[in-house]
């Protein structure tokens, strides 16, 4: 008996304490460089880079549990306000996560340090109810602003999910536009 309790405090319970912190530092991570923007994910996440009309590009870095990073390039002569962008991306989920029951969003301001950026930008909390279990969730949103075009990211995570959110953190720290 005496061997396990010391087997147990010893190696057991270090992992319970710092198994989150201990695990997203060892993630592997994948690089990716475009439209002049260079990052860093974890591997097994799903990254997904595509065209969505002429003008426009999308990169959507999904985690496995919800967290999502997704950046928008929009030629500078078309783009919109942060605010009108942050409206439209909340009211386009809504409508295709019918299935969630999902609680009135409210909007804040956020400043944070995203790679070799200080941004100012938008911050959206609300919950959704995945069967009937409240899930808080906030997403913020930034614009960046370039000579030929502007990048709105999109930043998206669970509040109570701590190992997503270890990732995304690595992601935003790795965030580096040209």
């Amino acid at each position: 008996m005496t061997f396990f309790r010391t087997f147990v405090f010893i190696f057991v319970f270090p992992i319970l304490i710092h198994g989150c912190d201990y695990v997203a530092q060892n993630v592997p991570l994948q690089s990716h460089e475009s439209h002049g923007v260079n990052l860093q994910y974890p591997v097994y996440w799903e990254f997904v880079e595509e065209r969505i009309n002429e003008s426009v590009e999308l990169i959507s870095i999904d985690g496995p549990l919800g967290s999502s990073v997704i950046m928008s390039f929009v030629p500078i002569n078309g783009a919109i306000s942060l605010e009108e962008y942050a409206q439209i991306f909340s009211k386009s989920f809504r409508e295709s996560a019918k299935i969630l029951s999902i609680t009135e969003t409210s909007f804040e301001p956020v400043k944070e340090t995203i790679g070799n950026h200080n941004l100012t930008g938008i911050r959206e909390v609300y919950a959704a109810y995945p069967m009937g279990i409240e899930v808080p969730m906030r997403r913020n949103y930034y614009m960046i602003k370039r000579e030929e075009d502007a990048i709105y990211l999109v930043i998206q995570d669970d509040e109570e999910l701590e190992f997503e959110g270890k990732l995304i953190e690595k992601i935003k720290a790795s965030l580096v536009f040209q």
